[in-house]
């Protein structure tokens, strides 16, 4: 049967990543909108014209009068256009926090000096505020914006494709992974820019958010110990519910104390220098049953800063969820040098005819000789590497059969076991992201960082779909006859596609001879692969040619066997694939146990 060629085009590849960068780029700037909106309204405080106010009252409410945050409520009188006025407004959204000490350090500032200064609104001059807040607003509002930087990157880079493809060939239909596959050049590009802002979040995120706190822990092992009276002590109990109505909870230490300090009193509640909450109620009540309400215990304050204090000096245990941000920092800079590998793949492919695979420093560590294995094709060690190869597929009726087996199920029920663990654990913080949107006390910095982890869970849900459709493609059986293979001796390679054929546009099967050399450079450790031999076998686009077929091929006698000596490795393999328009492809491999050329009979089943 002669080959029929059929091409498939890039186009579709360049849709898909442009696809992914429309979907990247579109959460990014999702959030990026809900922040433009915040500094759009704080950007127009900050054209309120400035007069001088003065404070007449500043305290932080506690949570016993005020519910489930500390508030700060302030009071204070200005002047505008010869008229007096009041207001009670910190910012536009009004000022909260769990921490008490971030409040006390407001009012520090507040009750400093004479007065301070606060915006008025000229349409209506009895609205006011102290503080727009806009510059730690606008800063976050950035971190989106990487996100929307590279979508667009991703999506220029499909648009490149495109052209290219415009400009190779006319329009062809082509598969949803066609170009994924055949354009290593889009591929480390895409793996460079992904790894890049992926890394550079995590790093982002994680040095501001880290190195602060753990500087703190570190510096209040040596701050002052001073008596403290404990006001309240009982466990917080925090609540999320997911979808399906099932409610997660945590629990946290809440400590409430006062104490003296240059003869003024302070109050604070942290317990040790990071917050948080998490599962298991039974530590926390026995932290909790230790500072009973109107013990006297110690505490220790920073000289510096009376306002700042902790119960329990030192590391905290909360620290290594501090460090989340830099395992996306370490995905991205795999995913980098994953790409930087493929590049330099690529460039060693273009080797011209005859050029070494592995340059002199690889090749003394690796084959010796810089090139393809040499072998003597009746070599005891390759025909043992055969042989023990020799269960690969299924010898029935005088051939030797392939078949897909569960690979396909496995990977998606792999695929679905990761998402349910991922997304079930996302989703909890999720719905505390949504719910205090709703409630108005939207938290941006939790928003932000919880954006590449649901990208990761929205990433999964796709790719097990994926999977799921690729579990629907037609299934290919493969017979070669005679059952023992032999290099220089003909095959009759036979196929039967099962399932729902008529969506297939072409069908190839090749044979691919593959080297691979491990070798270390330094202290560490490469695997350099290349491909010596590539046969078509068939490559068919007639629906009933698709469905079964027959094809003869045949393995140089002169290449090496199948082997596996030290670092080095020689291995054939079969592939099958099938090119469905707008579909997950047919892409089964399978290896082939191929003996050296030999005039004795070898029974498979020795």
């Amino acid at each position: 049967m002669a080959p029929v060629s059929v091409k498939s085009g890039k186009g579709n590849g360049g849709g898909c990543l442009i696809l992914f960068g429309l979907v990247f780029a579109g959460f990014g700037g999702l959030f990026a909108f809900f922040i433009g909106k915040q500094i759009a309204a704080e950007v127009a405080t900050r054209q309120w014209p400035e007069v001088l106010c003065r404070v007449e009252r500043c305290e932080v409410a506690d949570r016993e009068t005020n519910g489930n945050a500390f508030t700060l409520e302030v009071a204070y009188r200005y002047e505008f256009a010869g008229r007096p006025y009041a207001s009670d407004r910190y910012t536009l959204s009004g000022k909260s926090s769990d921490r008490y000490e971030d409040l006390a350090m407001i009012r520090k500032a507040l009750l400093a000096g004479d007065g301070t200064t606060c915006r008025v609104n000229p349409d209506n001059p009895a609205e006011a505020v102290i503080r727009p807040e806009i510059g730690k607003t606008a800063l976050i509002g950035l971190v989106p914006l990487i996100f929307v930087g590279a979508g667009v990157g991703i999506m220029l880079l499909g648009v490149n494709i495109l052209r290219d493809k415009g400009r190779k060939s006319g329009a062809t239909r082509a598969s949803l992974s066609g170009s994924a596959k055949k354009s290593a050049s889009a591929g480390w590009k895409f793996a460079l820019l992904f790894g890049f802002v992926f890394g550079g979040v995590g790093l982002g995120v994680g040095i501001p958010l880290t190195l602060g706190p753990i500087k703190r822990m570190f510096a209040s092992r040596h701050w002052v110990e001073t008596p403290c009276t404990v006001i309240w002590s009982t466990v917080r109990r925090h609540e999320s519910q997911d979808s399906d109505g099932h409610t997660s909870v945590t629990y946290s230490v809440d400590i409430f104390y006062e104490y003296q300090f240059d003869g003024q009193t302070h109050r604070s509640n942290n317990y040790t220098s990071l917050g948080g909450s998490s599962s298991g109620r039974g530590g926390k009540e026995a932290i909790v049953d230790r500072y009973p309400r109107g013990a006297e215990r110690v505490c220790h304050v920073n000289p510096d800063i009376p306002e700042q204090a902790v119960l329990k000096p030192g590391l905290s245990p909360m620290v290594l969820v501090f460090l989340i941000p830099f395992v996306f920092a370490a995905i991205g800079l795999l995913v980098m040098w994953g790409g930087l590998r493929s590049w330099m793949k690529q460039r060693r492919s273009r080797l011209p005819a005859g050029a070494r695979f592995l340059d002199d420093e690889k090749s003394s560590d690796a084959t010796g000789d810089g090139g393809i294995l040499s072998l003597s094709p009746g070599g005891g060690g390759a025909v043992e590497v055969a042989m023990n190869a020799a269960d690969t597929g299924v010898v029935e009726g005088g051939g030797r059969v392939f078949r897909p087996g569960a690979k396909r199920l496995v990977m998606a029920v792999g695929i679905l076991l990761f998402g349910l663990f991922w997304n079930g654990i996302v989703s909890i913080f999720v719905y505390q992201v949504i719910e205090g949107w709703q409630n108005g006390h939207g938290e941006i910095f939790l928003t932000l960082f919880m954006i590449p982890f649901v990208l990761v869970g929205l990433g999964t849900i796709v790719f097990f779909f994926y999977q799921v459709l690729a579990m629907a493609n037609p299934k290919p059986e493969i017979v070669i006859r005679p059952p023992v293979l032999r290099l220089g001796q003909p095959m009759e390679l036979s196929w039967i596609l099962s399932g729902s054929v008529s969506r297939l546009v072409s069908l190839k099967l090749s044979i691919r001879g593959i080297e691979s050399a491990t070798y270390r450079r330094g202290t560490n450790s490469h695997t350099s692969t290349r491909v010596f031999f590539h046969t078509v076998v068939a490559e068919v686009n007639h629906v009933y040619d698709i469905k079964r077929g027959v094809a003869t091929a045949t393995v140089p006698a002169d290449l090496p066997p199948p082997i596996k000596l030290g670092n080095n490795a020689l291995r054939y393999e079969l592939r099958v694939e099938g090119d469905i328009p707008f579909w997950p492809d047919v892409s089964d491999t399978f290896e082939l146990p191929l003996l050296p050329p030999s005039s004795d009979p070898v029974d498979p089943a020795t």
